[in-house]
Protein backbone atom coordinates (compact mmCIF):
# COMPACT_ATOMS: atom_id res chain seq x y z
CA UNK A 1 0.00 0.00 0.00
CA UNK A 2 2.96 2.24 0.70
CA UNK A 3 4.88 1.83 -2.46
CA UNK A 4 3.95 4.54 -5.22
CA UNK A 5 5.23 4.37 -9.00
CA UNK A 6 7.50 7.51 -8.84
CA UNK A 7 9.84 8.95 -11.29
CA UNK A 8 12.33 6.24 -10.96
CA UNK A 9 10.21 3.02 -11.23
CA UNK A 10 9.18 4.17 -14.83
CA UNK A 11 10.91 2.56 -17.82
CA UNK A 12 12.32 5.67 -20.55
CA UNK A 13 11.25 5.50 -23.86
CA UNK A 14 14.14 4.77 -26.56
CA UNK A 15 13.71 8.29 -27.94
CA UNK A 16 14.06 9.57 -23.77
CA UNK A 17 17.06 7.39 -23.24
CA UNK A 18 18.36 8.78 -26.89
CA UNK A 19 17.65 12.29 -25.33
CA UNK A 20 19.49 11.95 -22.66
CA UNK A 21 22.55 10.43 -24.23
CA UNK A 22 22.98 12.81 -26.61
CA UNK A 23 22.69 15.81 -23.32
CA UNK A 24 24.96 14.13 -21.74
CA UNK A 25 27.37 14.38 -24.58
CA UNK A 26 26.65 17.68 -25.16
CA UNK A 27 27.39 18.62 -21.63
CA UNK A 28 30.43 16.69 -21.46
CA UNK A 29 31.82 18.59 -23.97
CA UNK A 30 31.20 22.24 -22.32
CA UNK A 31 32.87 20.56 -19.80
CA UNK A 32 35.66 20.29 -21.56
CA UNK A 33 35.25 23.61 -23.40
CA UNK A 34 35.60 24.84 -20.18
CA UNK A 35 38.52 23.62 -19.32
CA UNK A 36 40.82 24.66 -21.99
CA UNK A 37 39.19 28.30 -21.36
CA UNK A 38 40.80 27.63 -17.44
CA UNK A 39 44.24 27.60 -19.09
CA UNK A 40 43.85 31.04 -20.94
CA UNK A 41 41.93 33.38 -18.56
CA UNK A 42 44.38 35.00 -16.00
CA UNK A 43 42.25 36.66 -12.67
CA UNK A 44 41.69 34.39 -10.62
CA UNK A 45 37.38 36.18 -10.48
CA UNK A 46 37.27 34.49 -14.52
CA UNK A 47 38.19 31.01 -12.90
CA UNK A 48 36.13 30.87 -10.46
CA UNK A 49 33.13 31.65 -12.25
CA UNK A 50 34.72 28.87 -15.12
CA UNK A 51 35.10 26.58 -12.26
CA UNK A 52 31.80 27.37 -11.01
CA UNK A 53 29.89 26.89 -14.51
CA UNK A 54 31.78 23.30 -14.44
CA UNK A 55 30.55 21.88 -11.74
CA UNK A 56 27.08 23.13 -12.15
CA UNK A 57 27.38 21.23 -15.55
CA UNK A 58 28.73 18.36 -13.66
CA UNK A 59 25.46 18.26 -11.17
CA UNK A 60 23.51 18.14 -13.99
CA UNK A 61 25.38 15.78 -15.40
CA UNK A 62 24.73 13.10 -12.53
CA UNK A 63 21.29 14.05 -11.90
CA UNK A 64 20.86 13.07 -14.86
CA UNK A 65 22.46 9.82 -14.60
CA UNK A 66 21.02 8.83 -11.12
CA UNK A 67 17.47 9.73 -12.80
CA UNK A 68 17.77 6.84 -15.90
CA UNK A 69 19.42 4.25 -13.75
CA UNK A 70 16.79 4.47 -11.41
CA UNK A 71 19.25 4.91 -8.50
Amino acid sequence: AMKKAGMYDVQPTVETWLTERNLIREMSQTVQQKTQQLLTVKTPDEKLQIVSEQNRLLADMINLLHKTTKT
